[in-house]
């Protein structure tokens, strides 16, 4: 006999309930739930009106949709019985995608499952999340008003607003719950729907950063008495540098002597509010990442995560600044460097590529990219022997960011994730510890800015395709240093004749 599994939200308090085909489903709603009164609705949510419709035929609900059962009168007898503390923090959020919830939305997360036990909830959370214009800026409210894309810093003023309401209810929202908060900012705005995946992953992702971030700030934020906190550690990413050795000519310069840290932070501090406008001043933001060079190099030789260089200098993740901040690194000019020699070499690459035993089937497909230098790239790591772990990730279907960060066998190490065809790519983005930190507007210069990237964030080449990072680096960019060029490098340059 077919049964049916439902999730079902009444009041405070949800479940899984199964329904054989002879049972009456409001019956057994009613008795879980305990409700006395006669009449209820049930209603399930559309994905076509983006809204929770009544149910009129139960017999035509599908197996596995999420319901929402609404008592017509009240009873103060009713039994709301609320999430207790050991539940995951899946099951205490509300309203999401109807059919799809129990198989992704469910499923716990064990970072969620650490940070989000439900007693950190700090009141009941809304039906309907409040998105509130009136705490917008004058540039904000224009830009929705008139439905232009937002630049980064007004996403961020949205976020902070957004993140200030989650935190009346808590501060580690569930999945769910961030599904439900894009869902309503997509619904109110819809020109923010992206054309990535489902609409709202972007917006689900940069909640889900947000609001860590704030966690993390109140962890370092609070004293400890009798112990040290132990530090928070993401997936291994490729250890850093303790010194140069990679051509590097200004690794760590001394303070400027007409700079203390009390003027470095005035310049921080200014140039964080700079980089916050609706239309930033570039020459002004240059001008102060170059005075505050020397500061940010020591921060950046502590080893710190790349979470937290973004958090404290994120006008350095733009694909201009990662070259300029190259330049002061190594006194070479990053993005014009790297094409000139893709350039001059593109032929030669492809020539070895047609005769070479290393090159796969899967990969010679690249053979015929329109652009040979795009072409040769892709071919690169194959040719010096990386065949089972690629820089360059490309995802032919429109899929998850999700999807992306996960799927890499490199693990937290940085890549370049290409979606769509390389001819014609619809994003290149950079990934590093399983978050997308960069968007770029090509192939190449994702290529040349993740390269840059191991550089000015001082990481060291993943060892799974180190040699194709060497040849760049002293071959491309004529970066020499005084290590031991491996044999693979050698011999391709070689029958490079560059």
């Amino acid at each position: 006999m077919m049964e049916k599994e439902f999730l079902v939200k009444c009041n405070e308090s949800q479940k899984i309930i199964s329904v054989k085909a002879t049972d009456d489903l409001v019956s057994v709603i009613k008795n879980t739930f305990v409700i006395k009164e006669a009449d209820v609705i049930l209603q399930n949510y559309d994905k076509e009106w983006d809204d929770w419709i009544d149910v009129s035929d139960f017999d035509k609900i599908p197996n596995r949709t999420v319901l929402r059962c609404i008592s017509l009168k009240p009873s103060s007898d009713q039994v709301s019985a609320a999430p207790s503390l050991s539940q995951s923090t899946e099951e205490s959020a509300v309203d999401s995608d109807a059919t799809e919830i129990l198989e992704s939305d469910l499923s716990t997360d064990s970072e969620e499952m650490l940070d989000v036990p439900n007693g950190y909830l700090k009141g009941k959370w809304p039906n309907k999340f409040p998105i509130d214009e009136m705490k917008f800026s004058q540039s904000l409210k224009e830009a929705l008003k008139n439905k232009v894309c937002l630049m980064w810093n007004q996403k961020r003023e949205l976020l902070d607003v957004i993140a200030k309401e989650i935190q009346k209810y808590t501060d580690s929202p569930s999945k769910i719950q961030r599904h439900q908060i894009a869902l309503e900012l997509i619904s109110k705005y819809p020109h923010l729907r992206e054309t990535l995946g489902s609409g709202t992953d972007g917006w689900q992702e940069r909640i889900k950063d947000k609001m860590k971030n704030i966690r993390r700030n109140k962890r370092n934020n609070s004293t400890t008495t009798g112990c040290r906190r132990k530090r928070f550690s993401p997936p291994a990413l490729a250890t850093m540098n303790k010194k140069a050795k990679r051509g590097e000519v200004n690794w760590s310069p001394d303070i400027p002597d007409e700079e203390d840290d009390e003027s470095l932070n005035e310049h921080l501090e200014k140039m964080s509010k700079e980089f916050k406008k609706a239309t930033p001043n570039i020459d002004v933001i240059r001008q102060r990442m170059k005075i505050t060079y020397a500061q940010r190099r020591k921060f950046i030789n502590t080893n710190p995560l790349i979470f937290d260089i973004k958090e404290k200098y994120p006008a350095l993740f733009t694909v201009s600044e990662i070259g300029h901040e190259f330049k002061r690194l190594t006194d070479t000019e990053l993005h014009k460097t790297f094409m000139d020699s893709l350039e001059k070499a593109a032929s030669n690459i492809l020539s070895i590529a047609k005769s070479s035993k290393r090159a796969s089937q899967s990969s010679l497909k690249y053979m015929h990219t329109a652009d040979k230098k795009v072409a040769a790239l892709m071919l690169l790591p194959h040719l010096l022997g990386n065949q089972d772990h690629h820089f360059i990730e490309v995802f032919e279907r429109e899929t998850t960011r999700d999807y992306i960060t996960d799927k890499p066998k490199s693990g937290a190490d940085p890549f370049v994730a290409i979606v769509g065809d390389v001819d014609d790519p619809k994003c290149c983005y950079i990934v590093a510890e399983k978050v997308i930190v960069l968007d770029t507007p090509s192939v190449i210069t994702a290529a040349s800015t993740l390269f840059g990237f191991f550089f000015v964030c001082n990481i060291e080449y993943p060892k799974s395709f180190s040699e194709t990072f060497i040849f760049i680096q002293k071959c491309f960019m004529q970066l020499c240093d005084k290590s031991k060029t491996p044999r693979k490098v050698v011999t391709f340059v070689e029958k490079l004749k560059m």
